[in-house]
């Protein structure tokens, strides 16, 4: 009797173990990596994790909606009404600051789970949107900024290859199959210098330059290729496949730009989403909505002093100062204007697809005797500018080498 207990006990071990296991291989299968929280968010304690699956957002982080503005922590849509499958009214752009004027109810996006708000935007939208992306801006973001990026550190890189390396287009069908939105989309640019629309219509090929203004889709202008027995072109605007894909040159305002600036056309346009889905992020964030989204004035937020020797930091100057952001309709740019940026920025050849804390809209770089370096970002609903600067000279006096150094982060919001 007793061995048969002894037997039955094993039993029972060993089916623990192997649900146990099961249970374990269960949860490793369903944990995605990019729903774990890092340590190092400085949000972190809004959330709780359950298993590593589900992600509850605390709605604490929400109880003064009243007076509170948060920024958007990840590209989303916005929607007429509290549900996915509802219209969407326009793209709000991570970093971009909203008011928050009421709570909806809970729901699961991407293993997040949060309420819907109903929120008002910089340039006049209404609408919903998850709130699982939404954060508060905090008071200390110049700290939080500097203490992540101390030093300096260079811009983004500028690379590019030329058309020579594209083939020619000889058959309709490959453009039939590659008809949809094209953009330049490389890693520097503010804005692409157009959004084009490549179709086919009963055999002849069209490209259309496009935009969203007051959320309507406009054609800015249109141009009709012609086939020359080796090439589909217009004056200097072609066709071509470079790495099995459709590229296109478009130079048709080639001409209306400086010299120094044409060798930007050399850059192809890349295929960007097809002509029949919804218009995607990438080309929205080169609309004419989406950049006067960044315009107003910015004024003072806070600031902190990373470094200091032998320079003077003005800090009055800091506490007064203010950034005006305005678009400029013929350029399709947003130009800055600022007394303490010494200058007026035009950001009609600088990126914009992610705008970001680690890519600057506005960058600068010069080494003499020492080095100045400025850098402004959008983030966190607001405007962030990095200076450093570093010289130094040899003071016979003190038969020594005399360092001045100044390296300090100042944040501006609406």
């Amino acid at each position: 009797m007793r061995k048969r207990y002894t037997i039955l006990l094993l039993i029972i071990v060993v089916i623990f173990i192997s649900c146990n296991k099961k249970i374990d291989e269960i949860k490793k299968d369903n944990i995605d990596e990019n729903n774990i929280i890092s340590n190092n968010d400085s949000n972190s304690h809004v959330y709780d994790i359950i298993y590593n699956e589900i992600i509850y957002i605390d709605n604490s982080i929400f109880s003064n909606i009243d007076s509170a503005i948060f920024y958007i922590n990840n590209d989303m849509n916005l929607y007429e009404n509290p549900e996915f499958s509802n219209k969407i009214i326009t793209v709000l752009p991570k970093y971009s600051a909203v008011n928050i004027l009421e709570l909806g109810e809970s729901v699961l996006l991407n293993n997040i789970n949060a309420p819907w708000a109903n929120v008002s935007t910089q340039t006049g939208y209404t609408g919903w949107c998850f709130s699982g992306y939404l954060r508060e801006v905090e008071d200390n973001v110049a700290e939080e900024y500097a203490i992540r990026h101390p030093g300096n550190s260079h811009g983004p890189g500028m690379s590019y290859f030329k058309d020579n390396k594209m083939n020619n287009v000889t058959s309709i069908n490959t453009i039939i199959k590659s008809q949809g939105y094209y953009i330049q989309n490389e890693y520097y640019w503010y804005n692409s210098p157009e959004i084009l629309l490549l179709i086919v219509d009963n055999g002849n090929v069209f490209i259309r330059e496009i935009d969203i203004i007051d959320k309507e889709l406009i054609t800015r202008n249109e141009i009709l290729l012609e086939y020359n027995g080796s090439n589909y072109v217009y004056n200097d605007t072609k066709l071509g496949i470079i790495d099995d894909k459709l590229h296109i040159n478009y130079n048709v305002n080639k001409s209306a730009i400086s010299n120094k600036e044409r060798w930007k056309y050399e850059i192809p346009y890349k295929y960007a989403g097809d002509i029949d889905s919804p218009i995607p992020y990438i080309v929205q964030k080169l609309t004419t909505d989406y950049l006067l989204s960044f315009t107003g004035e910015y004024t003072i937020n806070s600031y902190m002093v990373i470094s200091q020797e032998n320079k003077y930091f003005h800090e009055n100057r800091v506490k007064n100062a203010s950034i005006q952001v305005s678009y400029e309709k013929e350029k399709k740019c947003l130009n800055l204007k600022s007394d303490f940026l010494n200058n007026e920025i035009n950001l009609n050849d600088i990126k914009t697809v992610d705008i970001t804390a680690d890519t600057p809209f506005h960058w600068m770089f010069g080494e003499f005797s020492g080095y100045i370096s400025k850098k402004c970002f959008f983030y966190k609903g607001g405007i962030l500018v990095h200076l450093d600067e570093a010289s130094g000279y040899y003071d016979e006096k003190i038969d020594d080498y005399v360092t001045n150094v100044l390296n300090y982060v100042v944040f501006f919001t609406k």
